[in-house]
């Protein structure tokens, strides 16, 4: 992008935030976001319906702790990798 558009840009963003509206990239981090968030709960549902989390915030955190887990255990296997 050029100089000139991404000022164009970013002074339209400024003009929205003075009128009190979401900026584009307001808009579509919470859009993208509440597609998310339907796309992990419908994924953490069954999970919850049987009992193997109590809450989709225990879920989502248990089971973002394990996936990093295996990421650093699966790189470390890796030569020169995180030591």
């Amino acid at each position: 992008m050029d100089e000139q558009r991404a000022w164009v840009y970013t002074t339209r963003e400024d003009k929205e935030e003075e009128n009190g509206e979401r900026t584009r990239g307001e808009r579509m981090v919470g859009e993208v976001t509440e597609r998310m968030s339907a796309t992990i709960s419908a994924a953490i549902e069954p999970l919850i319906r049987k009992k193997i989390f109590n809450t989709e915030e225990e879920a989502i955190r248990v089971l973002t702790r394990e996936y990093i887990l295996r990421q650093i255990s699966a790189l470390r296997r890796k030569p020169g990798r995180l030591g």
